[in-house]
């Protein structure tokens, strides 16, 4: 009967195309979209018990509803690639293709968008932390206040100099409730290293605030330094290994200097960067980057970082799909497998025996 189901199932794989799986996609990508949008519309105001129980129910069934969108768009997915494997010549590459830019390109691209839904479902997971919490201390309907963020630090490096005070500036220097002088302590708080050093000796007083500010933006924030850092940054980046956990590594750190280095105004459009980043990749990505050239003569690091990113994606579901097939095809009884002699051990095959009669020399086993 399992037989009977898997080629039953196999059959109708065979006879669907991408725009088949398409159909199955679009609206299930239609509702997470629509859940995502009720999950960052959500009012966290815990100010009441009622509100916040209000507030968990809501958590609850959205946290439910994106799941299971999510599990059957992945379902759909891996039977897409299923299909793929099935094909040979044009067709396959054709639509490999239709399946990458479907999946992966744009912001509404299915895959993206169920990485997006992960991500609000690690968000909707910490409320609920927070909200459990709240009612747990305040099952009397007291409002409690929401923990703070840890201030962010910042200890001389260039290239963190912009995160640092536009942070800074969100959680301290734009609060009208806090004076100069607080305002100057709390950024003292947040000096390491070099940059502690930098204001050392300078009195907290509300005046010297600006002076502090001054130094700092002085010493850390001339975008041509900025810049010689980013790119030296890039060079000092090791090459990847030929896992793939350690190339995915490597290209977002890649992306996130790739886009520093646009925030300081650098165009990173041009020959060297691309050599960079080619120069950070294993030997099975160059190749998948050679070929991919062939196909499109005007590569850009934008293209390039964008089909390193499409490459490994595929990878990874590829091995996701290969451990699950070995999971479920997996014997239940080890031991009742057929046990093979390595080939080497067989002495009194009738194969060995004619070669050592026919050279008329012992047998020799050599280990290596």
């Amino acid at each position: 009967m399992l037989d009977l189901a898997a080629a039953a199932a196999a059959e109708q794989l065979s006879s669907m195309t991408a725009q088949a799986f398409k159909n199955i996609i679009i609206p299930y990508r239609a509702k997470l979209l629509r859940f995502i949008g009720q999950a960052n519309a959500l009012d966290f105001d815990v100010s009441t018990t009622e509100n916040a129980k209000e507030i968990l129910r809501k958590i609850t069934i959205l946290t439910q509803k994106i799941k299971a969108t999510c599990s059957e768009i992945n379902k759909t997915n891996i039977d897409w690639i299923t299909y793929l494997g099935t094909l040979e010549g044009d067709q396959a590459a054709n639509e490999i293709d239709a399946h990458q830019n479907w999946s992966t390109s744009g912001v509404e691209a299915f895959l993206n968008v169920v990485e997006h839904g992960r991500e609000v479902l690690d968000t909707l997971s910490e409320n609920e932390i927070i909200v459990k919490e709240f009612l747990t201390q305040n099952s009397n309907g007291i409002a409690v206040k929401l923990p703070d963020l840890p201030l962010a630090t910042f200890d001389g490096n260039p290239i963190r100099y912009q995160e640092f005070l536009d942070d800074f500036s969100g959680a301290v220097g734009g609060r009208n409730d806090l004076n100069d002088k607080q305002k100057l302590d709390y950024l003292k708080r947040s000096l390491r290293g070099e940059a502690q050093k930098l204001v050392e000796g300078i009195n907290s007083e509300a005046k010297n605030y600006k002076i502090c500010l001054d130094l700092l933006e002085a010493n850390y924030g001339n975008k041509e330094t900025i810049k010689t850092h980013l790119h030296a940054a890039l060079r000092r980046l090791p090459r990847s290994s030929p896992h793939v956990p350690d190339v995915r590594r490597t290209i977002r750190e890649i992306d996130i200097l790739c886009r520093q280095l646009q925030l300081a105004g650098e165009v990173v459009e041009h020959q060297q960067i691309r050599l960079e980043i080619e120069s950070k990749m294993p030997r099975w990505m160059l190749a998948e980057i050679a070929k991919q050239k062939i196909k499109d003569k005007d590569m850009t690091v934008e293209k390039m970082r964008k089909f390193i990113h499409e490459t490994l994606q595929l990878r990874e579901e590829v091995f996701k799909m290969d451990r699950d097939f070995a999971q479920e095809f997996q014997p239940k009884n080890p031991s009742a497998q057929k046990q093979f002699t390595p080939r080497f051990q067989q002495k009194n095959s009738p194969r060995v025996q004619q070669q050592q009669s026919r050279l008329n020399l012992p047998f020799v086993f050599i280990k290596f």
